[in-house]
C-alpha cells in the first residue's frame, strides 16, 4: 500500500508541474481571442471608411454655399447636349484644330468622356476629389486623340477665358453668379450649354425640351445680338 500511495504521488507531482497544467490546451484559444477581435474591428474600420468615401460625393455638396448634389446625367441628357451643339455647328471638324469644351462640375465625367471620343478637347471641372478619382481613373484607357483632364477645383474660380463651349449642370441658386461669370470671361464666339436649369436673364438661340434632360444653347448677350444682326446664330459660327 505504501508503494501505491507513493507512486500516486509521484504522479500527481508530475501533473502539477508548471509545464504539464491542466489549462496548457486552452492557452491558444486564449491568445487567439485578442487577434479575432482585433481582425474583426479592422474589418469594421475598413468598412466604415469604404461607405465615407462612397457617400461623400452625394454629402460634401451639402456643406458649401452653393450645394450641387452629385445627380449622374441621364443617357438622353448626354446625347441632348451633343444635338444641340451638332445642329449648332459647335463640333470639332478637324482633329488637329479641336473644340475646346470644358464641364463645370463634371461629376462621374461621362460628359467629358463623350466629348473626347468626339474628338473635342475636353476638360472637367469637379470639387468632390472621389469624382475627381474616378473620373480620371475611367478616362484612363480611353482610346481618343486628344486626352481629358479632370481638375480639382471650384467651378466659379476657374477662368472660362480659353473656352469655346461650356457645358453645366448646375442648380438654381448657382445659375445667377454663374452667368455674371459667363458674361466676364467667355470669348464672343463661345457658346453656353445649360442642363436643367436656364441662366436667368440670358435669351437662349436654341433648345430642347425634353422634361428633366432638357438643355438650352447661350452665347454671350453682345455676341447673340450681333448673330441676331446677321441672320441667326447658326450662320454665325458657320
Amino acid at each position: 500500500d505504501s508503494e501505491s500511495n507513493c507512486a500516486i504521488s509521484d504522479e500527481a507531482a508530475i501533473y502539477s508541474l508548471p509545464g504539464a497544467s491542466s489549462s496548457s490546451p486552452s492557452a491558444p484559444t486564449a491568445v487567439a481571442s485578442p487577434l479575432r477581435r482585433l481582425a474583426v474591428g479592422a474589418a469594421c474600420a475598413a468598412g466604415a471608411l469604404g461607405m465615407v468615401f462612397a457617400a461623400a460625393p452625394f454629402l460634401t455638396p451639402a456643406l458649401r454655399r452653393h450645394a450641387l448634389p452629385f445627380v449622374p446625367a441621364t443617357d438622353s441628357q448626354v446625347a441632348n447636349v451633343f444635338s444641340l451643339l451638332k445642329k449648332n455647328n459647335r463640333i470639332t471638324k478637324v482633329p488637329s484644330m479641336p473644340v475646346r469644351l470644358i464641364d463645370l462640375g463634371s461629376g462621374d465625367g461621362r460628359i467629358v468622356r463623350e466629348a473626347a471620343l468626339r474628338l473635342y478637347q475636353a476638360t472637367g471641372v469637379e470639387l468632390n476629389w472621389p469624382l475627381v478619382l474616378y473620373s480620371r481613373l475611367t478616362c484612363s484607357r480611353l482610346n481618343c486623340i486628344h486626352r481629358p483632364k479632370f481638375l480639382r477645383t471650384d467651378l466659379l474660380r476657374h477662368s472660362l477665358s480659353t473656352y469655346d463651349v461650356v457645358v453645366i449642370f448646375g442648380v438654381k441658386s448657382l445659375m445667377k453668379p454663374l452667368q455674371a461669370k459667363l458674361a466676364a470671361e467667355l470669348h464672343p464666339d463661345a457658346c453656353v450649354v445649360a442642363c436643367r436649369y436656364r441662366l436667368p436673364d440670358w435669351r437662349h438661340v436654341d433648345q430642347i425640351i425634353d422634361g428633366v434632360d432638357s438643355v438650352w444653347l447661350y452665347r454671350p448677350p453682345a455676341a447673340a445680338a450681333a448673330a441676331a444682326r446677321t441672320g441667326g446664330a447658326a450662320r454665325a459660327w458657320s
